[in-house]
């Protein structure tokens, strides 16, 4: 229950009072911000503690003490010396490449990040750009005044004895340098690259093609180079490096997507991570007379997923100027995707999932009179204390999922209705599967989690992290955005705060479900 009345008080590390306070009803108790340090100054790290005492009851915490909850473990950003705006922002020039001698013509756009939100820096405001070779050498080193929109652009011309390499470029704005290394540039700095080359113009063109009369898995790919001097002639008998790869795509492919949006519906499996390429075959062999070379790839039948086969021929002339060419090809697992609705991110479970099944073709039309088969999977954590000696214990989670039922439904012109009931809340995972007598099969799945009363093992850690789960990955000023609660434990009260640039809420409330949603 909440504790009202406490004192609370922080001390730092001289063991000097900073703030005391007294909780409210709610057993919260709402303080002023420490001082911040400068920001190069890190000997002067504020460090504190903070105490509370209720009839002769002490417990205490320290700012240091967020093992499992710091920002940068949820992919933010964070740096708690920052005591003034830092600039933030990018520079580009009009070419990603240039000859030594050659006139670079740079812009950059530069904006001050405070705790307020973004800002313009006010204009005229003088920046110092600084610009080094591949070898780490200043050629350049300038003052420019940023413009009304906060930006600015200049022109350098690159020494005609330049280093080769990539070249730097860092703006400074006047008043954030490191007073300890004026020389060196700060992390607030705003930076970007181009790269200086010697390049000729090529002799030759190779061109790559991959082809076949399906598009279906098990077909047999045919991938041809060409290689041709500007001229007009052949390159017979050059040597070429062939190489042929694959890589598994997630989601609808363009046909099906155009007219089922992913927003609506769901096709092929869920990526988690970006899959990485396969590498199929490579060799090295000769053109033949006429500048050719060519070869067929052959398709696997029954893997389930979507693939794009590239083929590449890396071509060598007399004199050892290389150049290459590729080609793609969309591989499709089966003459059809099956397409589930997808449920909303939170369902109730009393109400059940409700959901719709269709099968299309890979240019987007229906595909009726497809058996598919639907699997619905729940998701539980299994977590045990171990010890790890010395008094010390530590937590082991293993990841279980358990078949709740299998459907089977024919689809047709339209989606196919299809309700499952639900026992419980948690994780649930929905995979529709369909098959022809040929061997093909494709894959569909999508993941919900269902709210309601009970407890549903989650993973746990050793620093009791709660994990929130947003309803959706973006949302407008203005709407309210619904987040699950993954408690470790059923019942529970919880503090609730909200951080922003310029917001700072905070409120109580009580948990009775480990998978509770609330809105913010």
């Amino acid at each position: 229950a909440p504790v009202a009345d406490a004192r609370v008080t922080l001390i730092d590390q001289a063991n000097k009072q900073l703030w005391e306070g007294k909780t409210g009803p709610d057993g919260v108790a709402v303080g002023p911000g420490v001082p911040r340090r400068s920001r190069w100054l890190y000997e002067e790290t504020p460090s504190f503690i903070v105490v509370a005492e209720k009839d002769g009851d002490i417990a205490y915490v320290g700012s240091n003490w967020h093992e499992g909850i710091s920002p940068w473990e949820f992919g933010h950003t964070y740096d708690p010396t920052e005591a003034r705006p830092v600039p933030r922002g990018t520079i580009f020039s009009d070419r990603g490449v240039y000859r030594p001698g050659e006139e670079v013509h740079f812009k950059a756009i530069l904006r001050a990040d405070a705790p307020s939100g973004m800002s313009l820096f006010r204009s005229g405001t003088p920046v110092v750009m600084s610009t080094r070779d591949g070898q780490d050498k200043e050629i350049d080193k300038r003052t420019i005044k940023l413009s009304d929109w906060s930006s600015a652009e200049w022109t350098l011309r690159l020494p005609e004895d330049g280093a080769l390499g990539t070249y730097r470029v860092t703006a400074q704005v006047t008043g954030y340098e490191n007073p300890q290394e004026p020389d060196e540039t700060s992390s607030s700095g705003v930076g970007g690259r181009f790269l200086v080359a010697a390049y000729r113009r090529p002799d030759f063109r190779v061109d790559a093609t991959l082809a076949s009369d399906s598009a279906i898995a098990g077909a047999t790919l045919t991938g041809v180079v060409n290689a041709k001097y500007l001229f007009g002639a052949s390159m017979g008998k050059r040597p070429v490096t062939w190489r042929t790869s694959r890589l598994r795509l997630c989601g609808a492919p363009v046909g099906v997507a155009e007219n089922f949006t992913d927003e609506r519906f769901a096709f092929g499996e869920e990526c988690d991570h970006s899959p990485e390429t396969e590498q199929v075959g490579s060799d090295e062999t000769t053109l033949d007379a006429s500048g050719q070379f060519g070869m067929d790839i052959q398709t696997g039948v029954g893997n389930g997923k979507p693939y794009r086969y590239t083929f590449e021929g890396d071509v060598e002339d007399a004199s050892r100027q290389r150049i290459a060419g590729r080609a793609s090809f969309l591989v499709h697992p089966a003459p059809w995707y099956v397409g589930v609705l997808r449920p909303s991110y939170f369902v109730d479970q009393k109400s059940g999932l409700q959901t719709a099944i269709v099968t299309v073709s890979p240019d987007g039309k229906v595909a009726p009179g497809v058996p598919v088969t639907i699997t619905l999977q729940q998701t539980q954590w299994h977590s045990v204390r171990r010890a790890e000696g010395q008094g010390f214990y530590t937590w082991e989670t293993t990841r279980e999922q358990t078949k709740v039922g299998t459907w089977t439904v024919t689809t047709a012109d339209q989606p196919v209705p299809l309700s499952i009931p639900l026992a419980s809340g948690g994780l649930f995972q929905v995979s529709a599967v369909a098959r022809d007598s040929e061997g093909h099969v494709t894959e569909t799945n999508t993941s919900f989690y269902a709210l309601g009363a009970g407890y549903t093992a989650w993973e746990r850690f050793d620093h009791n992290r709660i994990t929130l789960v947003p309803e959706k990955r973006i949302y407008r000023p203005g709407e309210t955005a619904r987040l699950m609660v993954q408690s470790p434990w059923e019942r529970a009260t919880a503090l609730l705060t909200t951080e922003r640039e310029g917001v700072r809420t905070h409120r109580q409330f009580e948990l009775t479900s480990s998978q509770q949603s609330i809105s913010v």
